[in-house]
């Protein structure tokens, strides 16, 4: 996916991040059933670092407890 590193929008880069975090991680129980492959651990973390460098004003969208 691509998206703007800096989200113009607190409300909805923090609604974005959130999304991406559960699509990486919980989201990841629906892959097989819907006929994609899981991702592997390494994109996993990788995708992970990526979205904590989303941000609003300069700031972290990422919360510490979504980390």
């Amino acid at each position: 996916m691509i998206v703007y590193q800096e989200q113009a929008d607190q409300v909805i880069g923090k609604t974005l991040v959130d999304f991406l975090t559960w699509g990486i991680n919980d989201g990841q129980a629906h892959a097989r059933d819907l006929y994609y492959a899981p991702l592997p651990e390494e994109m996993v973390k990788r995708a992970t670092a990526k979205i904590g460098l989303l941000t609003h004003g300069g700031a972290p969208l990422r919360s510490e407890a979504g980390k």
